[in-house]
């Protein structure tokens, strides 16, 4: 039941970011600073691109941990495995988030800090990053 929660929580945070991202990217377009939008700056394009890499691995993760429970696997290794990433990964899409939006996504006038507050409950939901890396290590012969 953990398992199914897990990834049930993987998936809705994974949309959420998603949100989140296409939020970031329309802000670096139409924010300028010095007579140009801040998304042509090569920081902050770089920042886009690690939150865009990051979601992708997690959402093929929760895909693939989705299938597995569905198939009646044994998948302990595949939601594991995509629980510890995400946690991880997800605290780093949010952090190239606000540093993208500045003081404006902490303000409770805007909706970053309310997709930030889910996923940070994600995080400390179904089991902490070193727990499932451990369920991982021992999946894979070494616990």
């Amino acid at each position: 039941a953990l398992d199914w929660a897990a990834v049930l929580q993987l998936a809705s945070v994974v949309g959420g970011a998603e949100w989140v991202l296409d939020m970031t990217v329309q802000h670096a377009r139409h924010r300028h600073q010095f007579g140009q939008p801040i998304g042509a700056f090569q920081a902050v394009a770089h920042r886009c691109v690690d939150m865009r890499t990051d979601l992708d691995a997690c959402r093929y993760l929760a895909y693939r941990a989705a299938w597995a429970l569905d198939q009646g696997h044994d998948a302990e290794l595949e939601v594991a495995s995509a629980k510890a990433y995400a946690g991880d990964a997800m605290r780093r899409i949010f952090a190239h988030a606000h540093q993208v939006h500045g003081a404006l996504g902490f303000s409770t006038e805007h909706d970053l800090h309310l997709f930030t507050r889910r996923a940070k409950a994600f995080e400390l939901s179904c089991g902490t990053t070193h727990r499932h890396l451990d369920r991982v290590a021992t999946a894979m012969g070494l616990g």
